[in-house]
């Protein structure tokens, strides 16, 4: 379905660049497009909690992201998503976000007011915003990221 992925070009864009568009984008797709996300990424939860519950942490290694940057972005998918309005596939997203942050130890949802300064992961070209931080809604500290990305690739 179109609006559903987060690039369509080849080579993709780098992870962290795809994932901030896709964010960013998501909240303001069409009602349909919200479900279908919100259902693939519930489903894609789904079994990253299983697998966590069966494998432990290293489940994330398969992921470009790794721990750190599936985390961020899945809770920042369901702030993207709330945004948008709520329906019973966001809670149950919430539900296993929230899930998967207990177990892994990662702090829930909270807001936070950063101007510069990111967290960093073990990604090798990446910085990765706090978690909770929305920044789908902050086109400086997206501008900030990329900026940053691009000097971490020199």
């Amino acid at each position: 379905m179109d609006g559903c992925t987060d690039a369509y070009s080849d080579p993709k864009p780098p992870w962290l660049e795809r994932k901030h568009a896709y964010i960013e984008r998501v909240a303001k797709e069409s009602d349909e497009v919200r479900l279908v996300s919100a259902a693939d990424k519930l489903s894609n939860a789904r079994e990253t909690l299983h697998d966590l519950r069966v494998r432990g942490e290293g489940v994330f290694e398969r992921f470009t992201g790794k721990k750190e940057g599936t985390l961020w972005y899945y809770r920042e998918m369901v702030t993207a998503l709330r945004v948008a309005g709520n329906n019973p596939l966001i809670d149950e997203l919430e539900r296993i976000v929230s899930e998967l942050e207990a177990i892994t130890g990662k702090p829930g949802p909270k807001r936070v007011e950063v101007e510069e300064g990111f967290l960093r992961s073990g990604m090798a070209e990446s910085a990765i915003p706090p978690v909770g931080m929305t920044s789908f809604g902050s086109r400086r500290q997206t501008h900030a990221t990329t900026e940053l990305n691009r000097k971490t690739r020199k």
